[in-house]
């Protein structure tokens, strides 16, 4: 498996995890994926809430 299926696959395992803690179901294909190319600036500072 290359880093990136590997990250997205542990990146959905954390997904279900949080839904199956929070006693919700968790449909895999309503999630997409995307990679960004570099260079991608983070925001400095999250939203509030």
């Amino acid at each position: 498996m290359n880093p990136i299926d590997k990250l997205v696959s542990d990146a959905l395992g954390d997904f279900r995890k949080v839904a199956a803690l929070a006693d919700a179901a968790f449909i895999a294909d309503t999630i997409t994926v995307e990679i960004m190319p570099k260079p991608h600036k983070p925001p400095k500072r999250l939203p509030v809430g």
